[in-house]
């Protein structure tokens, strides 16, 4: 599908939709498993101090790399 502001490749399923269901653009890919809504990522970081006392909810570093 190329469409002003859309460059994708992919596959649909006949009767189903014109548009892309499986599929990737540029930058976004779509699954049988793709919500149909905005996805957001979430992470979990191990939290830690510079100074290697306990992590508490205030810290702001986490641990890289070990």
């Amino acid at each position: 599908m190329h469409a002003p502001g859309l460059d994708a490749r992919g596959a649909t399923f006949p009767g189903l939709s014109l548009y892309v269901l499986l599929g990737r653009g540029k930058d976004f890919a779509w699954s049988a498993t793709s919500g149909e809504s905005e996805e957001v990522d979430t992470r979990a970081e191990k939290l830690c101090e510079p100074d290697s006392s306990p992590p508490s909810l205030r810290s702001d570093h986490y641990v890289f790399n070990g």
